[in-house]
């Protein structure tokens, strides 16, 4: 797939690259936009604790971005931007699929995570491909962030205890070392 061809053909109504405004100008107005649709409320995020950390590798730069919202909350995304391209990046934001598949959300997509579980997911529903490289190769960047319940928002052990039979818990105690049968009926 053609992916610059596709986005610089779109007549998208937000896009940038179809306005003669200046960016803060166009940042603003899709802020406005944005909290308009969702009906979102502006809150303090200074308080907020957010780390970023970057690691390198051959063709990109992954920037993992975590943000604590209270001791028992956090939330993680990784931005994944070409070595090729220099900034502003044109964006792409990369969900994960929903099917069940909770332990991981983000992880799904990245080249370089790998494990049994991961490889086995990938090769059923992905076709064995981390397909956002193809996004990073044609010079996009993209934003993976894990959804409720999934990756960094998964359900702690103790929530889990309140849902499942006392069997289900105590082969998630027991499997903790071992990661293959712990996400296994973590999944369950």
């Amino acid at each position: 797939m053609d992916f610059k061809n596709l986005i610089n053909n779109s007549s998208l109504t937000y896009s940038y690259e179809n306005k003669h405004i200046s960016l803060i100008e166009w940042q603003d107005n899709c802020k406005k936009l944005i909290y308009k649709l969702l009906d979102i409320r502006r809150f303090d995020l200074s308080s907020l604790a957010i780390s970023t950390t970057e690691t390198e590798f051959d063709c990109y730069i992954e920037e993992k971005i975590s943000i604590n919202f209270s001791e028992n909350l956090s939330w993680e995304a990784i931005l994944l931007k070409p070595k090729e391209v220099n900034p502003p990046y044109k964006l792409v934001i990369v969900l994960h699929d929903h099917g069940g598949f909770y332990y991981y959300g983000k992880e799904r997509f990245i080249e370089h995570i790998d494990n049994r579980f991961l490889q086995e997911y990938r090769q059923k529903y992905y076709s064995n491909k981390a397909w956002v490289m193809e996004l990073l190769k044609n010079g996009f960047a993209a934003f993976c962030p894990d959804a409720f319940y999934f990756g960094s928002m998964k359900l702690t052990l103790d929530t889990i205890k309140k849902w499942v039979d006392e069997q289900t818990y105590k082969n998630l105690i027991n499997n903790q070392d071992n990661l293959y049968e712990y996400i296994k009926e973590y999944n369950k």
